[in-house]
């Protein structure tokens, strides 16, 4: 039995080795991390369809390579980053050491430095939460509440489409079908793009019945009318309360600020990384224009998803969120490595001199230091009956 689940454990392999090296974090290596001959290769896929993320390319050595060859020949580039997971730790309140701190800062400054770049941070948080740790970084682009929420003095002025009237019909229409089926909840606006209404779980007569029929009737009206073909109602369960959203299909999403950007310009090179499925948006709008997509996130092991199909339900991950496939062309496991990723695209080559002279210079500080281990060693070995353990 035990050599047969081994058997089928192994057909769920994954080939991939880690690519990226996170650079320990030493005074001298802080800021070095790893060589870009070190990232390996793969190709990038061609079509746009989702697929489970332990599919989607691990990012090489000649995907940066051709991404750099891109993004140097480009005189326009364009970069849609998101924070949490991304850039910075998965975890809500959990933050980068000081000094992947320093080196984020300093990869997006080399990055907003160059005239050619418009750099977008975009996030489902408020857009504060941006503005405290990278506020002060020029020609740095933030965005809060999925991109509806704009940093007043952004770089790049944006004017988000106008979709009040058709908004304000739908908030009616949702209202009439909770209040004919007697819905006790609570309606919210999320921004000019998005309404929620909101019934908790003890509210709730028949479970979750009322509200998966008030999204049935709520999607049942946009279809008639051809005036709200771009917006969808979504049913979603939380922990304590059922959920019926009635959102704008691209506005509402975090597509809205790379569909806009793109709308004004079609660059050469474009980028966009994210670590949840809501960023898939965003991914999705990279690779319908052809450019590509990034997700940070390391997948499940082949164990894991052999198990994943015997255990139903599935829990929920708080820290890695659902399990949902990618539109990716590439990903990178960790926010350590897609930080590292930034900083080798954004390095200079070296030359065949420059990397012999810093191997040179690396050697002659390191070799005093091997010396002096070898003769206390070889010292340490030599006891005396004074001698006292260490």
């Amino acid at each position: 039995m035990l050599y047969t689940i081994i058997a089928i454990a192994l057909l769920f392999a994954h080939p991939c080795q880690s690519m990226i090296p996170v650079a320990h974090e030493t005074a001298s290596s802080a800021h070095a991390g790893a060589s870009a001959e070190a990232l390996g290769s793969k190709a990038v896929p061609l079509g746009l369809e989702r697929q489970p993320i332990y599919k989607v390319p691990e990012l090489r050595s000649k995907d940066l390579k051709g991404m750099r060859k891109d993004y140097m020949n480009s005189e326009k580039s364009y970069f849609f980053i998101d924070n949490d997971g991304t850039i910075k730790p998965p975890e809500a309140e959990a933050e980068n050491t000081a000094a992947y701190k320093e080196r984020v800062r300093e990869v997006l400054t080399k990055l907003t430095a160059n005239g050619k770049n418009q750099v977008w941070l975009v996030t489902a948080r408020e857009v504060s939460a941006l503005e405290k740790e990278y506020g002060n970084i020029p020609g740095l682009n933030l965005a809060g509440k999925k991109g509806v929420e704009l940093r007043p003095t952004n770089p790049t002025k944006l004017k988000l489409p106008d979709v009040s009237q058709i908004r304000n019909k739908l908030l009616q229409e949702a209202s009439a079908i909770s209040n004919r089926l007697k819905i006790k909840g609570d309606m919210y606006s999320e921004g000019p793009y998005r309404l929620r209404y909101m019934q908790r779980h003890d509210m709730a007569k028949d479970k979750s019945t009322e509200m998966t029929e008030m999204k049935k009737q709520v999607a049942e009206f946009i279809d008639k009318d051809e005036q709200f073909k771009d917006f969808e109602a979504i049913f979603i369960e939380h922990a304590n309360q059922y959920e019926v959203s009635i959102q704008h299909k691209t506005y509402g999403t975090k597509a809205l600020i790379p569909t806009l950007m793109l709308e004004k310009e079609s660059p050469k090179f474009a980028l966009s990384m994210g670590d949840m499925d809501m960023d898939e948006k965003m991914h999705e709008v990279m690779r319908a224009a052809g450019h590509r997509a990034i997700i940070v996130k390391k997948p499940k092991s082949s164990w894991q998803r052999f198990l994943a199909k015997y255990r139903e339900p599935e829990p929920f991950d708080f820290k890695a969120g659902p399990a949902f496939n990618s539109f990716a062309t590439h990903r990178l496991d960790n926010h350590q490595k897609a930080i590292r990723f930034l900083e080798s695209l954004v390095e200079t080559p070296k030359t065949f001199s420059q990397k012999f002279a810093s191997l040179w210079k690396n050697w002659e500080g390191f070799l005093p230091s091997l010396l002096r281990k070898i003769r206390s060693k070889l010292g340490s070995g030599k006891k005396t009956e004074n001698s006292l353990p260490v």
